[in-house]
């Protein structure tokens, strides 16, 4: 008889791309937790890895473009031009940034695995019968071949549950959800990790589920414990870049991305611990004997000043380019577009990585903060 949790647990590219790019979150952890306990594994097929890398990469290579027009444009203004700063070729960049992302998931025992020999004709047929996961325009390519991994792979678990996380509607289609069953298997899926920790939980056996509850319980009772010491940390030692604070690719948000420039941050307000898993880290190396490793959430408000074109400026007078004249082409820019000023409150979730000492009789003492994952 097939047991209640799931037997492997699949990640596409869309569940990871969510998730901070050194995958340090508190619900991964506690998901990887609950599938370790199950002896459950967990599994990314291949063409999502290398996704979720070639995204990574695109993103440090832009940064990198734009820290080297900026490095020109301040130079310019100090007589350096270019400002000196390290030389990095970008075919350097996508190397590290693959050699990193292929570490966290190794960290986090996520195994990537290999697609299948697809035969073409295979392929063909499903596109021109435009079968799931192939759609109109002929989209669809990358996403057959990840059903098809999953397929193949989640062979080896008959009679057996499995979970898949995507941010993909076509994922969660009766077509692909047919597929994965002629392998034997009964599948589910998640948008997200959270989701994912709920589904699977609801499936987990009770006594495993009890004993989790328990841990996060005792570890947040003791986080709470040292909540002032944790804020005051916050407040005064960690900085958070305005993209951050933006919101941009989901990085600690909760609510919607925030439009406009960030002029200045007026206040910042620790509000509660929200999440905190008995884990480690994919960056802890070397923990001493006797500690554990914990990673918990604190949700902060943030006061913000943003600067923004209002709405009269997009609707506001027409100017006809009949009555212009070269002084009035010259003076409309600054006429027309006038910045609107504003006042926010944010809410943004910040990742903590921290180590506490346990004893044999499980009670928790001495945290030391390791890392804040601010960007």
């Amino acid at each position: 008889m097939p047991v209640a949790w799931p037997m492997a647990v699949y990640f596409d590219a869309s569940a990871l791309i969510q998730l901070p790019h050194d995958l340090a979150n508190p619900d991964l952890l506690k998901l990887r937790e609950a599938a370790a306990k199950v002896n459950a594994g967990l599994f990314m097929p291949e063409v999502a890895a290398e996704e979720w890398i070639y995204h990574h990469q695109e993103l440090v290579t832009g940064e990198h473009a734009r820290l080297t027009t900026a490095s020109r444009t301040i130079g310019r203004y100090l007589q350096r031009d270019p400002l000196a700063i390290e030389k990095i070729q970008v075919e350097d960049i996508r190397v590290k940034v693959r050699e990193a992302q292929l570490s966290h998931l190794i960290a986090l025992g996520i195994e990537v695995i290999s697609t299948p020999a697809v035969p073409l004709g295979q392929l063909i047929r499903m596109a021109i019968r435009r079968e799931k996961p192939f759609e109109k325009e002929d989209k669809g390519f990358r996403d057959a071949l990840i059903t098809l991994t999953i397929e193949a792979h989640a062979s080896i678990f008959p009679g057996q549950a499995i979970l898949v996380i995507a941010n993909d509607s076509v994922f969660r289609s009766d077509e692909v959800l047919s597929k994965w069953k002629q392998a034997g298997v009964d599948p589910t899926t998640a948008r997200s990790v959270g989701e994912a920790v709920i589904s699977f939980e609801s499936k987990i056996d009770v006594a495993v589920k009890a004993l989790l509850d328990e841990e996060e319980g005792r570890v947040i009772s003791f986080l709470k414990q040292h909540q002032a010491e944790i804020f005051a940390y916050i407040v005064g030692k960690v900085e958070f870049s305005e993209f951050f604070l933006q919101g941009g690719f989901g990085l600690g948000a909760k609510s919607a991305p925030l439009l406009g420039t960030i002029k200045g941050v007026r206040r910042a307000r620790p509000l509660e611990i929200v999440r905190a898993s008995r884990a480690y880290g994919t960056d802890s190396r070397g923990i001493p004997m006797g500690r554990i490793a914990v990673t918990f959430d604190v949700k902060v408000a943030f006061d913000v000043v943003t600067s923004s074109l209002g709405l009269g400026d997009l609707i506001g007078p027409r100017f006809p380019l009949s009555e212009w004249g070269p002084e009035s082409i010259r003076e409309a820019p600054r006429s027309i577009m006038t910045p609107v000023e504003s006042e926010h409150t944010i809410e943004r979730d910040i990742t903590i990585s921290a180590t506490v000492r346990q004893d044999e009789g499980g009670h928790l003492s001495d945290l030391q903060v390791e890392r804040i994952h601010a960007y």
